[in-house]
């Protein structure tokens, strides 16, 4: 019985002795100074455990406002952030960082991952293309910068993909509707792919396509045939120039 009771007592103050351990971790994180905390954020970014280490940073910023190196701890924070693919966190903490240090030589980084940010949150086409609109109108802010040249290619990249991906869903919705007979809201939507895309290269040829099936779901037969002879005539070797010749009604052959 005596024994019993002196085991679960061990138990109790080991159990204890670990709770108050734990305790004084915590405050120990909140009492360190600068260069501790910096050396502790420092081995945690070489393990590569950027949770942790994004906790520090935030304590440095939040502890040492004025110091001289908070721009450093920021610009960390996001890297961090965006490691963790914390990809609205890093875009807000990157944006901030260009913001309150326009002069500074890392600014154009900044602007640029965050462009990533809000890009690699895009979805696929068939889905909400809000946050790619967003991501097209942030990289378009970094193409109007003329000195940002460091990282145009990619930025370029990213926008062409950004706009191929509103062609598609703007395209694939002309197909839905033109498939379902809705060919009033069809024709609106071609009406709005080529306001907005219209001189984007390789478009013309696929909306001269879709333009000429609504005119043959209408039966329309002279504007269906205005439009593939401009298919025939600018785009010869086109696959929807093929595609648009197989919508022609063969004649059918009567048998005697």
């Amino acid at each position: 019985m005596k024994q019993s009771m002196y085991t679960r007592l061990a138990a109790l103050l080991i159990g204890m002795q670990l709770f108050l351990g734990g305790c004084a971790k915590v405050k120990e994180r909140g009492d360190m100074t600068l260069d501790e905390l910096k050396t502790k954020t420092t081995a945690l970014l070489k393990k590569q455990d950027y949770s942790e280490a994004a906790e520090y940073l935030q304590l440095i910023i939040t502890k040492f406002p004025e110091d001289p190196k908070l721009g450093n701890y920021k610009i960390s924070l996001a890297n961090c952030k965006f490691n963790n693919a914390e990809y609205e966190p890093a875009y807000q903490l990157y944006e901030n960082f260009h913001q309150y240090y326009p002069s500074d030589k890392r600014a154009e980084y900044a602007k640029y991952r965050a462009t990533l940010c809000k890009f690699n949150q895009s979805l696929s086409f068939d889905r909400d293309q809000s946050t790619t609109e967003a991501a097209m109108r942030l990289l378009k802010s970094y193409q109007d910068i003329p000195t940002y040249q460091k990282y145009r290619t990619q930025v370029d990249k990213m926008y062409e993909t950004c706009v191929q991906k509103m062609i598609t869903k703007e395209l694939y919705i002309c197909k839905f509707y033109i498939k379902h007979g809705k060919l009033q809201a069809a024709e609106k939507r071609l009406e709005q792919a080529r306001k907005l895309y219209g001189t984007h290269k390789d478009l013309d040829a696929s909306l001269l396509y879709l333009e000429c099936k609504l005119e043959s779901k209408r039966g329309n037969q002279p504007v269906f045939n205005e439009k593939l002879d401009k298919l025939v005539k600018h785009y010869p070797d086109s696959q929807y120039t093929h595609m648009a010749e197989n919508l022609v009604k063969k004649p059918i052959d009567f048998i005697f």
